[in-house]
């Protein structure tokens, strides 16, 4: 068991800490009815800040040096982690590049490809039908055996065209230690365009999110003169209570 001199928090904090909360205890809903009672909150919630700035103050003695150890601590790694991170980044960047360029060549290496093997097929398509001609112009001459001839040809070609397929592209490399996966960089080009195409779509709307944070301070400026339609501003009263 630690002795008092070992604990983090001592018993006389602890103390106070106990003290503090008796002014609170379980409190969840207070009804104020009159002016008296509201007096008598206020002084209650002032209360209750000077405790909170007291607690505060403890808590401050106690980590106060261990976060500056801490802090020391993180520096001197984080002067390490730093670099390695900026390696890391680089080295990926490169990789990344890389990759989408070699995937840019693979296409275009398909589609050349593609387009090879579709010029294939279509001259042996024409051979084809100029067998098929071949044998509807034998057989309407009465020479069932040309006909019948020109007709094989004509079915070798159609199943040489079948078969006629686009040369395989190079398979990506595969590294022992790396792999990668596809993702994607969004950038707005056109925020209104935007927002009005993802609100026009039910499923997407959700996606179009409005600065709440940021549109209070704008109402406070204005003193809410700024009237926005589809947003609803309620003035409230906030209070500010100083320390008893």
């Amino acid at each position: 068991m630690p002795s008092e001199k070992d604990k983090l928090i001592s018993t006389e904090t602890k103390t106070l800490m106990l003290k503090a909360v008796e002014y609170v205890g379980g409190l969840e809903v207070i009804l104020v009815d009159t002016d008296e009672q509201l007096e008598n909150v206020s002084t209650l919630c002032s209360t209750i800040k000077k405790h909170k700035a007291l607690m505060d103050e403890e808590r401050k003695k106690i980590v106060g040096p261990l976060n500056t150890k801490v802090k020391s601590v993180n520096a001197e790694f984080r002067e390490v982690t730093d670099k390695l991170h900026n390696g890391e980044v680089v080295l990926k960047a490169a990789m990344s590049s890389y990759m989408i360029e070699q995937e840019r060549k693979a296409k275009a290496e398909a589609a050349k490809k593609e387009a090879e093997a579709e010029e294939r097929r279509r001259k042996v398509q024409e051979q084809e039908q100029k067998e098929r001609e071949k044998a509807a112009k034998y057989k309407a001459e009465g020479r069932q055996e040309m006909a019948d001839k020109a007709t094989a040809r004509a079915e070798e070609k159609q199943s040489e065209a079948m078969y006629t397929i686009a040369e395989p592209v190079k398979e990506p490399v595969k590294l022992a230690k790396t792999s990668f996966k596809t993702d994607y960089k969004i950038e707005v080009t056109d925020k209104k365009k935007a927002a009005l195409y993802l609100l026009s779509h039910t499923f997407l709307d959700p996606f179009v999110l409005i600065d709440i944070a940021a549109l209070k301070k704008a109402v406070r400026a204005s003193k809410n003169a700024t009237q926005i339609p589809g947003i609803k501003v309620d003035e409230i009263k906030v209070p500010i209570v100083r320390k008893g």
